[in-house]
């Protein structure tokens, strides 16, 4: 599994970000091959701390960059395995013929979700978790 979990205190995430972006793609791109990245979001649209992690992300990034960002809502709905149940199957819906250069996922539900069904949704996609705070445990 290409999962990393990269550390926001250095430039490391996204040193690699840049490079596995802007390296030649195998994938067809809507928009002149512009890279496209899924951005798993732990939260929902105006909760600061992960708004100001997109923000960053795509002050960071390519401005032809193409977003696709999935709010799952962990803050309101948590602890809900049918919910994450349901994430899964829309997901799974959505994006069957979608290829990501990049997904990031946004704090530990985001990345807990990938964990669980990285390899059935997203196989040899690179992937990597973007946090303050926590260091990655394999």
């Amino acid at each position: 599994m290409k999962f990393i979990q990269w550390r926001m205190g250095g430039k490391i995430f996204l040193l690699m970000a840049l490079l596995v972006l802007l390296q030649p793609s195998q994938h067809a791109c809507s928009q002149a091959n512009a890279p496209t990245i899924l951005v798993l979001n732990s939260y929902h649209p105006g909760y600061i701390f992960s708004d100001q992690e997109l923000q960053g992300l795509k002050s960071q990034l390519p401005p032809e960059t193409q977003y696709f960002i999935e709010y799952m809502d962990a803050k309101r709905i948590s602890g809900n395995d049918a919910y994450t149940e349901h994430l899964y199957n829309i997901y799974k819906l959505k994006y069957a013929n979608a290829h990501f250069d990049l997904i990031v996922s946004f704090d530990n539900d985001a990345l807990n979700f990938l964990r669980q069904y990285y390899n059935d949704l997203f196989p040899g996609t690179y992937a990597g978790n973007l946090v303050l705070y926590q260091p990655f445990e394999s």
